[in-house]
């Protein structure tokens, strides 16, 4: 079963969504749009995930919809997903600690034409303020839609 989750700003539907990985941490960078689909300038959408298992990216599919959307723009979580098991399995042969499954939840973040798949603990959201470190971003993802 998938349920939406709101992001409570307007996640540009054409962006190609830029992620950035480091150690157990994933964020993923948006253009947004305001009230009347016109692009926020030197704004960007940030989703913040926090003790990340587990990164799959699926291009030109679609295998998480929901049926009817509640919201303009929201991230999806995969309740008792077989991704999260199958994950944890393939672990437990590599390490002999246990990882308890319900600390884990399966995330989708959706793109203009593929789908993010994040195995992580819990996320943040925030519209942030282009700076010195995000220019280049902001840049790549203009330069891209």
């Amino acid at each position: 079963m998938i349920v939406e989750i709101e992001i409570p700003f307007w996640q540009d539907p054409q962006c190609h969504v830029f992620t950035q990985h480091y150690r157990d941490d994933l964020i993923t960078y948006f253009t947004c749009w305001d009230d009347n689909a016109e692009l926020i300038k030197n704004k960007l959408g940030e989703i913040f995930f926090n003790d990340v298992l587990s990164v799959k990216i699926e291009s030109k599919i679609r295998s998480y919809l929901v049926d009817e959307p509640e919201y303009r723009s929201s991230i999806y979580e995969v309740l008792d997903s077989k991704v999260i098991r199958k994950y944890l399995k393939k672990r437990e042969k590599w390490e002999y600690s246990k990882v308890n499954i319900k600390d884990y939840r399966c995330f989708v973040v959706n793109s203009h034409d593929y789908q993010i798949v994040i195995i992580a603990k819990k996320y943040t959201f925030k519209l942030i303020s282009v700076d010195p470190h995000t220019d280049v971003i902001y840049k790549k993802i203009l330069e891209l839609n």
